[in-house]
């Protein structure tokens, strides 16, 4: 059954992006079939945003909003701008494969789904090196690849999802736990999802949805990767626990990339933290 996209907005958050790599995400976004409402606010500190959505006409609706407090505020205002119920969130890296929205406006339909993610595959924009490639090093890549079977889940891996914004809370993004210019801890996606299966929804992962995270060199690095860790420390010492993801047994490539971050975690497990701990509503 195809489901209607007539009553989904697409919305993006920017900061400062590469221009080249957004005009491929926002041309690929753009050409949906029905072509569903496309919304940009841009928190960026120059105007390059803007003359990539102005090169699409009234496709886009481009938001300057500096003075955002981050990336929970702004996917806020993009839902506040949203005059429709269901509200996908696309990343400003993530290159989605054509037809990729239909199948998460179709799971939405079912009355008791609440949340709905892409599976994310990388992109790899360098050789990256060999144990990045592992499963263990996927959510630290912003990858999200469960398999090819739609399942039930926990918590959702950002870069392409979508929710019915009528089983979420107003507005859906905590801004305590959201991503700030400088910081690069991120909950506010988790507390969403814990926040609707608490109130009795599901969330789901669905296979056919597939979009690729374009994974830059200056990301394909030790350096990069111990840095990403700490925060993942972090943001487990804020979230109090960690909730699995249905994975395969763990390889030896996998043991030997979790042996690698395990210091750079536990030094962001033991850091001081300013942040409000994350909370069920």
């Amino acid at each position: 059954m195809t489901a209607s996209l007539t009553d989904m907005t697409i919305v993006m958050p920017t900061y400062n992006d590469e221009p080249s790599t957004l005009r491929v995400v926002l041309k690929a976004a753009a050409s949906e079939p029905v072509e569903p409402p496309l919304i940009v606010v841009d928190m960026s500190t120059d105007n390059r945003i803007r003359h990539v959505c102005d090169e699409f006409g009234d496709r886009i609706s481009y938001h300057h909003y500096p003075e955002s407090t981050g990336v929970s505020d702004s996917r806020n205002r993009c839902v506040a701008l949203a005059s429709t119920r269901y509200i996908t969130q696309l990343d400003s890296d993530v290159l989605p494969d054509h037809g990729w929205l239909e199948p998460l406006a179709r799971k939405l339909r079912e009355p008791d789904v609440a949340v709905v993610g892409s599976r994310v595959l990388p992109r790899w924009l360098a050789t990256p090196p060999r144990l990045f490639k592992s499963r263990a090093a996927a959510p630290l890549l912003s990858i999200f690849d469960l398999g090819e079977e739609t399942i039930d889940v926990v918590r959702l891996i950002g870069g392409s999802y979508s929710f019915d914004r009528e089983l979420v809370s107003d507005p859906p993004f905590d801004l305590a736990l959201g991503r700030k210019p400088g910081d690069a801890l991120a909950l506010e996606e988790n507390a969403l999802c814990e926040a609707a299966r608490v109130n009795g929804f599901r969330v789901v992962y669905v296979a056919d949805s597939v979009v690729h995270h374009m994974i830059p060199k200056e990301r394909l690095t030790w350096r990069f990767m111990w840095s990403r860790a700490r925060v993942t420390g972090r943001e487990r010492r804020l979230a109090g626990k960690v909730e699995s993801l249905p994975r395969p047994p763990r390889t030896i490539n996998d043991k030997a990339f979790l042996l690698a971050i395990a210091p750079a975690i536990l030094t962001g497990m033991a850091q001081p933290e300013a942040r409000t701990e994350m909370r069920s509503s």
